[in-house]
């Protein structure tokens, strides 16, 4: 017989057992969690930078899409309405307050210097090792800088030059502008790109190229190339 004074409970084996479990799943959840979490973070980052670097390759090709092709061997033999190296272009624009000459290039800001450390496990003959390599990247900023046309023709020293930063992200060195050449015979014609153009006409095809380091704790660097093909751009033979 049963008596009055007697429970039915858990024993402590049992509550041990139970917390153990719990235990195991709420870490399992967290990680789970703290992953998603980490993974939204990272996947933010890259989407902001490959926004910010599509929107500064839109810009400088609609500047050289709307570009104006000049002939100033006449009134000024020393200038020419598109100048371009492997690092920097110049030329004239047509813009909402009229015609402009408009460069592209980098420019060091004050505060630039950005480590990245990579981190990874290699094996030397059976034996686990850990190598971290550390790499320096210098950050640069994507200037577009702009000045009135008639300041370029007279050459003008107190001239305003307006300046905006497309992008502070660049890594050091890695912008660079290729433009489209014509090399070959009639029925072996092809295009190539070649770092220069001293032409005193405006190219058919720039090619921009550029490597965005992305924010955030681990800093990537990602390559953009964009090619702009500009219609009243002539498509020319090296030797001419």
């Amino acid at each position: 017989m049963r008596s009055k004074y007697s429970f039915k409970g858990f024993t402590l084996i049992e509550v041990l057992l139970g917390l153990s479990i719990f235990s195991i799943i709420a870490v399992s959840l967290y990680g789970t969690l703290d992953s998603a979490l980490r993974l939204s973070r990272r996947s933010d980052d890259v989407n902001g930078i490959y926004r910010e670097a599509r929107w500064a390759l839109d810009q400088i090709a609609g500047d050289l899409e709307r570009m104006r092709a000049f002939n100033f061997a006449n009134s000024y033999p020393k200038l020419t309405a598109f100048s371009g190296n492997s690092d920097k272009i110049s030329f004239v624009s047509a813009t909402d307050t009229g015609l402009k000459v408009i460069s592209y290039y980098l420019e060091l800001p004050d505060q630039t210097t950005v480590h990245k450390v990579v981190i990874g496990g290699h094996t030397n003959k059976n034996r686990s090792l850990t190598v971290r390599y550390e790499e320096k990247f210098v950050l640069y900023s994507l200037v577009r800088e702009e000045k009135l046309f008639t300041d370029y023709l007279t050459d003008n020293a107190q001239a305003k030059v307006e300046k905006d930063i497309l992008s502070p992200h660049i890594q050091e060195g890695s912008l660079s502008f290729s433009f489209a050449y014509l090399e070959g015979q009639e029925e072996d014609e092809k295009i190539t790109w070649k770092d220069s153009w001293e032409k005193p006409y405006t190219p058919s095809g720039v090619r921009i190229k550029a490597t965005f380091i992305k924010p955030g704790k681990v800093k990537q660097p990602i390559v953009f190339t964009k090619d702009v093909y500009i219609p009243s751009g002539y498509l020319t033979e090296e030797n001419l």
